[in-house]
């Protein structure tokens, strides 16, 4: 198994665009080495006569039947607003 290294660290957090303190990255290179040594064993198992599912629950999606209802009128939807513009809600972009 490849170790992740400090740099490894540091560019997945500048890919993320998270900022990491020096403790921050050494904690997550021995936690992310941890979980990958875990992933090295799982990965010995023999799994060939293992059948591939998706889910196991045997629950199927359950639906609800689509029913038109009266909406919101939208005088009332954008009663308690301050920012709102020719009928519509305005959000910063």
């Amino acid at each position: 198994m490849k170790k992740l290294t400090q740099e490894d660290i540091k560019h997945t957090a500048f890919l993320a665009h998270i900022k990491l303190s020096k403790n921050d990255i050494e904690k997550y290179e021995k936690e992310l080495n941890s979980i990958l040594s875990y992933v090295d064993i799982l990965n010995e198992i023999d799994t060939s006569d293992v059948k591939e599912t998706s889910q196991v629950t045997d629950i199927s999606n359950r639906k609800r039947k689509d029913i038109d209802s009266s909406s919101l009128p939208q005088s009332e939807a954008l009663s308690n607003t301050k920012n709102k513009a020719r009928g519509y809600f305005v959000t910063k972009k």
